[in-house]
């Protein structure tokens, strides 16, 4: 420490091989750390910076990285895990007592911003407390963080699926991708994380976050497309206003009976309401001026799940999953304008469409995944199953031919298994076999399907940074 050390942040930017990418994560050695663990715990999950922006440096003792590090709720199956984890030691000074921070701040033409972190290390309890409503266009969280947040970790399966979410850019929050180009901002959040240890066996880890943004965006834009014969001019001016409120709730129970056998219950539950109204004034012709729209998605969504891990024998491990899931999206959206647009044929001079769209999700099954391990070569079996019904809903008001109300349900299995055979420590390959069938139900239109799929990769570990893997994949 050279004494200008404020928070965390600035302690890991000091030491060699660390650093805080652009997303606020922390990296080791260039590669985004796996954990960040406070006193042994991993209090903030995904959300570095929760902990890098508000500890401070005054109650850090000590900075482990560990390698190959192994979590409460894994096996320790004496092979190398290759994750990374960051344990922040906190003195003992600071222990047993509720520590922290309060900060208030007021500017020109009346910037504001209050902000609190509480903390709380006790041996058998940890738990944070952090507070920041600020107009100042500092949002706590990122479009990176808001996807993570969202997502479902509670499979058991382990492939090469890809990550990449699509989305509608109306169902995403403007304050996340807007930075500070608005003419308005103001964010209020807040988060609880506690992770509890009452035994030896028992962990309770509880992790909430809340936000709520209102923005205001004013926009002005002017084009001119110059032809032989005219000049096309596009000049409009666009005001939007949005507030949002988005919350999750995390709540993971872990039983670690012995060394060999460990149940999990997760539930996680997250919301997501948009209320956005966008006014936009055309001054390029006089035939369309005003238009009016408002977007109001409001989503909410639930993943639970029961999981089972056991150490059969030195070279098996069995593991089974039981999950439920529900999504649902319920949007309105409007224009209104003082002309006719998108060559709808109005009734009225009332020059507005109206729609509503539901969509619902619910899904159960299961998975069980057995693993047996001889010498070089490893053996892994998969039985899953799951049956997903969805709803979707769509109307216009006065338009019947954008209505309909579909119902999709679906039932679907898999029976696979793969072996990887191990040459060296830096070369493996893998081949594998998998049956799959199921049921749709569209309607009243039923089909049914049987296909086969096969995969093989070669995967070459030069190091903890540097594994490359080549893949190859059939599905009939």
């Amino acid at each position: 420490l050279n004494g200008n050390e404020e928070n965390l942040k600035d302690i890991i930017k000091n030491l060699p091989g660390l650093d805080i990418n652009s997303n606020g994560k922390i990296t080791a050695n260039g590669k985004e750390i796996d954990r960040l663990l406070i006193d042994g715990e991993n209090l903030y999950k995904k959300q570095h910076q929760f902990a890098t922006e508000n500890i401070s440096s005054k109650i850090i003792q000590n900075i482990d990285l560990i390698k190959n590090y192994t979590d409460f709720e894994s096996l320790n199956n004496g092979e190398k895990t290759g994750i990374t984890a960051l344990n922040i030691l906190i003195k003992d000074d600071f222990k047993n007592k509720i520590t922290g921070q309060i900060e208030a701040f007021t500017g020109y033409k009346r910037k504001q911003k209050i902000s609190s972190s509480l903390f709380n290390f006790r041996k058998k309890t940890k738990t944070s407390i952090i507070a920041n409503s600020n107009n100042l266009g500092e949002i706590p969280i990122g479009l990176e963080d808001y996807f993570s947040l969202l997502e479902n970790e509670n499979s058991l399966s382990d492939n090469s699926n890809s990550q990449v979410i699509m989305t509608n850019p109306n169902e995403i929050p403007r304050f996340l991708s807007s930075g500070n180009n608005v003419s308005f901002k103001k964010n209020d959040f807040f988060t609880v994380s506690s992770i509890i240890n009452p035994s030896k066996k028992i962990k309770l880890d509880l992790f909430c976050v809340f936000n709520k943004a209102h923005q205001n965006e004013d926009l002005t834009r002017k084009q001119e497309f110059t032809s032989s014969e005219d000049i096309i001019t596009i000049s409009e001016k666009n005001k939007i206003n949005e507030y949002n409120y988005f919350g999750i709730v995390q709540l993971k129970s872990i039983y670690k009976q012995n060394e060999n056998t460990i149940f999990k219950i997760n539930s996680n539950f997250n919301i997501d309401y948009i209320d956005r109204k966008n006014s936009i004034e055309n001054l390029s012709t006089s035939d369309l001026k005003l238009i009016d729209e408002s977007n109001n998605p409001k989503k909410i969504s639930s993943f639970n799940s029961l999981n089972l891990t056991k150490k059969i024998n030195s070279n098996s491990i069995f593991k089974s999953e039981i999950f439920l899931n529900y999504n649902s999206l319920n949007s309105q959206s409007k224009i209104k304008s003082n002309s006719s647009f998108l060559d709808l044929n109005f009734d009225d001079s009332n020059y507005s469409i109206f729609q509503k769209t539901r969509k619902n999700t619910t899904q159960f099954g299961y998975e069980a995944n057995y693993n047996l391990n001889y010498k070089k070569l490893l053996c892994g079996f998969t039985s899953k199953s799951d049956f997903k019904n969805e709803l979707r809903f769509n109307s216009a008001e006065k338009y019947d031919i954008f209505k309909h109300n579909l119902t999709l349900k679906t039932y679907s299995s898999l029976l696979g298994m793969e072996a990887t055979y191990k040459f060296t420590d830096v070369l493996k390959y893998s081949v594998g076999l998998n049956h799959n069938y199921f049921i749709r139900k569209l309607q009243n239109d039923t089909y049914y399907r049987y296909f086969l799929g096969i995969s093989m990769n070669v995967i070459v570990t030069f190091n903890n940074n540097k594994i490359g893997k080549f893949s190859y994949c059939y599905s009939s």
